[in-house]
């Protein structure tokens, strides 16, 4: 008979439901795996499964709430519905306890690849100035350019960067992505180098993409100096970590002309509050950290479980994510 788990799954308030009926299929399917779902961190330590939880499973939650659960409960394997593992690789307990820790990267990537190209087509096509045409009922011809041929600079490029490098490259753009480690182009990037020399390449862009991690070494990576460096016809477009950003900079490039335009998918403070200078600035475009949030998130999410989940009782699971480079 095959060893039995108990499962916990930490749920975050938005697709609670979905999440939760997604698992109640896996623990159908493999009935090996005692499933329960817990909104309200304090239930789950009044459930029978504080205390015996083998495998965790975690939705935008606090460290606290992982520490406290690595304490008392023989957990042999965390992941994370989502791919960023911000919370979770600061955990010092769980790095001392030498626990896999896997993440469903890939799942979130079409969706926020697809919201970037948007935002470079909204730009280069002068979506704005056909809504204001339209609003004041004029009917005038004006230029509007091409994606083809304008340079793209990704910065971060893990598997959200590469994606956005794969319908980028159906567009004609020159690619160069930016990573920690430099390697020989792929099919879709022109150049793949390492961070090192970001400056290098800031002014050839026309388009400058975000997808960085929260790490210590990404914290405010395109400030002031970064952002004069740019093209004044450039666009920004963030879809890693409000961290990433120094927004105050951004808004003074904006607002002085220096830089053509800006999307955020991710901000220092979320909600954005109301009194942020991020709402009345022009030519930016705001999004609540919801780029990802497509119709099968969850579904492809719980996917990347399953798919850890047989290397787990094959015995063959390794940690997808690296303590040392925080992701």
């Amino acid at each position: 008979m095959a060893e039995e788990y108990v499962v916990t799954v930490l749920l975050f308030e938005r697709f609670a439901n979905v999440l939760t009926e997604e698992m109640n299929k896996l623990a159908l399917k493999y009935p090996q795996l005692q499933i329960s779902c817990f909104l309200d961190f304090n239930d789950f330590k009044e459930s029978t499964h504080w205390g015996r939880t083998n495998i965790l499973v975690l939705h935008f939650r606090k460290q606290s709430d992982v520490d406290e659960t690595l304490q008392n409960n023989p957990i042999k394997w965390v992941h994370s519905i989502t791919s960023g593992v911000d919370s979770y690789i600061s955990s010092e307990i769980m790095k001392s306890m030498n626990i896999p820790l896997t993440s469903s990267k890939g799942a979130y990537d079409c969706g926020m690849a697809e919201w970037c190209m948007t935002v470079m087509l909204y730009f280069q096509k002068q979506m704005k100035v056909l809504f204001e045409q339209q609003n004041n009922h004029i009917y005038k011809l004006f230029h509007m350019p091409t994606l083809y041929g304008t340079t793209l600079v990704i910065l971060g490029y893990g598997s959200i960067g590469k994606y956005v490098a794969k319908l980028a490259k159906g567009f004609g753009m020159r690619i160069i992505g930016i990573k920690q480690t430099a390697s020989e182009p792929d099919e879709y990037a022109d150049e793949i180098v390492e961070t090192c020399r970001l400056h290098e390449f800031l002014p050839q862009a026309d388009f400058l993409v975000m997808a960085l991690p929260n790490i210590p070494s990404t914290e405010n990576i395109i400030g002031a100096q970064q952002l004069y460096l740019m093209k004044k016809s450039a666009v920004l477009i963030n879809v890693g970590r409000g961290a990433n950003l120094d927004e105050d900079a951004l808004i003074d490039a904006l607002t002085n002309g220096n830089l053509k335009g800006a999307a955020l998918d991710a901000c220092k403070i979320e909600p954005i509050p109301q009194n942020s200078r991020l709402w009345d600035t022009s030519n930016i475009i705001l999004s609540p950290h919801n780029c990802a949030v497509v119709s099968n998130v969850i579904e492809l999410s719980s996917l990347c479980f399953e798919k850890h989940l047989l290397s787990f009782f094959d015995g063959n699971l390794k940690s997808t994510v690296d303590f040392n480079k925080g992701y």
